[in-house]
This record gives structure tokens, C-alpha cells and sequence, in this order.
């Protein structure tokens, strides 16, 4: 879906992946890495590191949790579904589930940015999958500074009227798909010929 809105014959380009998890299994980034673009990728879980470093090496690693205020969290890591951590906190609406605790560093989404892209960077890709805390996340970031042509954020509510549904409506983006559990924006201010 996102290659037919971007075009097939888009050039190699920029993606940041935020809760990304592993360097392959699930990743909504993958496909474009083998492409050859590359990007910042977040997430909260150390152990996830030499993995990106060895499979990715193009990007960007980025170690902490993703947040609205900069501070520190717990992070919930299950060893029985490693890809349902999360971070604990009164803005995650995940149901609290049991797990081994750490305590991780949270920053602010355009905060990250600043310090790995230039002002100018185009961002043709933003994915979004954490667990719960994806409003937070959004909310963490500048989008006239930092602006994703295609927006794909995890949304277990999939009418129109969710919160997360509605911010991003009111930073013009438009609804194109659902795949799974996410919903995948495109940027109403872009247009494909600009590219």
C-alpha cells in the first residue's frame, strides 16, 4: 500500500520507526531498508541494539522510549510476547500486563529528530507502533517541523472518531487504508508529482 502511494518508481528515501522492535521480524521498514533508504528507528529494549547494529547498519538506533515530556519510565518487557512491551505509564491505554520492569530514558519525538535529521529532511515514512502509547507519541511530535508524507500509526480503534484518528486529521492527514491493527495517513499538504 505505502509503495503504491509513494509510486514505484520513488527514489531510495528516509523512514523513522518508532517501538520498531526488531531489526526484521514485523517491521513495517524492512522492505524499505532492502531498497536501499534508511532512517532513525526508536525503541525502548537494549537487548535490541546488536541486532540493528549487525542487520541494519544504515540506520539510526535510537535507545529510549518515545514520549510527550522528556523523563524516565518503566518499560514492561514479556519474555512470552517480546513484541507486546510496553512502557507503563498513566498515558499508555494498554491494559497493564505482567512483565520484568526497567526503568528507560523518554524523550520527545521531535527532540530525537532534531538531534539525527536536519530541518530540511524529508521524511517520506513514519511508522508507529507502541503498544498503547501511540497518541503520546504522536503528540511528541512537531509536524511542521517534522512532517511524514505517509503516516502509519497502530489504532485498535478503527472508527474514524478515535483520538488518534482525529489528530491526525487535524494536522492534514487523510485516512487511506487499514492493515492489521494500523492506519495508514497520507500527507494531504503532499503531492506524489512534488517528489
Amino acid at each position: 500500500m505505502v509503495n503504491g502511494l509513494l509510486g514505484t518508481g520513488y527514489p531510495k528515501g528516509h523512514y523513522v520507526d518508532v517501538g520498531c522492535f526488531h531489526p526484521i521480524k514485523w517491521s513495517n521498514t524492512y522492505a524499505f531498508y532492502r531498497r536501499d533508504w534508511s532512517g532513525i528507528c526508536i525503541d525502548p529494549n537494549a537487548e535490541f541494539a546488536k541486532a540493528w547494529r549487525k542487520y541494519r547498519g544504515r540506520d539510526k538506533f535510537v535507545n529510549c522510549g518515545v514520549s510527550d515530556s522528556d523523563g524516565e519510565a518503566s518499560y514492561v518487557k514479556r519474555s512470552d510476547i517480546p513484541q507486546e512491551n510496553y512502557l507503563k505509564s498513566s498515558n499508555n491505554t494498554l491494559r497493564t500486563h505482567g512483565g520484568e520492569e526497567v526503568a528507560v530514558q523518554l524523550k520527545r519525538l521531535d527532540s530525537i529528530l532534531l538531534e539525527h535529521f536536519s530541518r530540511d529532511q524529508t521524511i517520506d515514512l513514519m511508522s508507529i507502533d507502541c503498544e498503547g502509547y501511540d497518541l503520546t507519541v504522536l503528540r511528541s511530535n512537531d509536524f511542521d517541523l517534522f512532517r511524514p508524507r505517509i503516516l502509519i500509526v497502530e489504532d485498535l480503534d478503527k472508527s474514524d472518531s478515535s483520538e488518534i484518528h482525529q489528530y491526525c486529521i487535524e494536522n492534514e492527514y487523510g485516512l487511506v487504508g487499514i492493515c492489521g491493527a494500523s492506519k495508514i495517513f497520507k500527507d494531504l499538504r503532499w503531492r506524489r508529482s512534488s517528489a
